[in-house]
């Protein structure tokens, strides 16, 4: 992993803003540090890749008080003051590890939090520069905030099979399954998600780049016409998804017969 540092430490230029947020400091945050809100307080703290609970980053810190008691955090915009030299355009910013800055690598908990961007800031007509495109999410916004419903058909003739692709980060909400006809013996169905950076088959078992987003397969033998919510695993990180994660389904047993829907409800992170 690659961390990212200003060119001047505590200069940052915001070429545009489309979302921020002024609230009191928990701790020393420097400009240029990504942040996110404190749970208990309100106020803004450093944000990482570390876990799930650290990674949920608010945005990146672009300005503050003299005293430092109060900041700026920029959810989405433009930026300028990264060194952002040896990317490419269109790269990636992802959420580091290091607590409070970005890399251009994913973390332990994969955030896309902008990508390169080009862009002539200082004179029309010259060389471009590397701008930092920032986009954290949007807060309070009906097309963002409202779920996203993912259905798939399970018949006798289904295969292990991909069903979803995100382009954002989300978090898988609650699973449903329902069938018409049952299949037939031992015929389960079980929803994965493969990490970007796995190239795993949709079928492909538990593993460092698959996880399994229920705590069991889902019986596909059970009573018809009455909806399934299998538990969702114990493991919160595991039901997140980055920009390029996928689900698939793992087809098991003798699906003779069978006649169903499996419904997964994700909601935008």
């Amino acid at each position: 992993m690659a961390d990212l540092a200003l060119i001047t430490a505590g200069i940052l230029n915001v070429m545009e803003s489309l979302e921020q947020i002024t609230l009191p400091l928990a701790e020393a945050i420097n400009v240029g540090q990504a942040v996110r809100l404190d749970t208990s307080t309100g106020k803004l703290t450093k944000a990482n890749a570390t876990t799930a609970a650290e990674a949920r980053a608010y945005g990146i810190l672009v300005s503050k008080d003299a005293a430092g008691a109060v900041g700026t955090a920029l959810r989405r915009g433009i930026i300028d003051g990264y060194n952002l030299a040896a990317l490419n355009y269109d790269a990636a910013i992802y959420l580091s590890d290091t607590d409070g800055t970005l890399a251009t690598t994913a973390g332990s908990e994969t955030l896309v939090v902008g990508r390169m961007v080009p862009a002539t800031a200082v004179t029309l007509g010259t060389a471009y520069d590397k701008l930092l495109h920032l986009d954290f999410g949007v807060i309070g916004s009906v097309m963002n905030t409202a779920p996203l419903i993912v259905t798939t058909e399970l018949l006798a003739a289904s295969v292990d099979k991909w069903v979803f692709v995100a382009d954002r980060a989300y978090e898988v909400v609650a699973i449903e399954e329902v069938h018409s006809v049952v299949g037939g013996s031992g015929a389960v169905a079980r929803p994965r998600k493969v990490t970007a950076a796995g190239t795993d088959a949709p079928g492909a078992a538990a593993g460092a780049t698959v996880k399994e987003l229920t705590a069991a397969d889902i019986d596909l033998t059970a009573t018809v016409n009455v909806v399934q919510e299998p538990a969702l695993t114990a493991t919160g990180a595991d039901l997140l998804l980055a920009d390029g994660d996928k689900i698939g389904v793992n087809m098991g047993g003798t699906l003779t017969g069978l006649v169903g829907l499996l419904t997964i409800i994700l909601e935008p992170r």
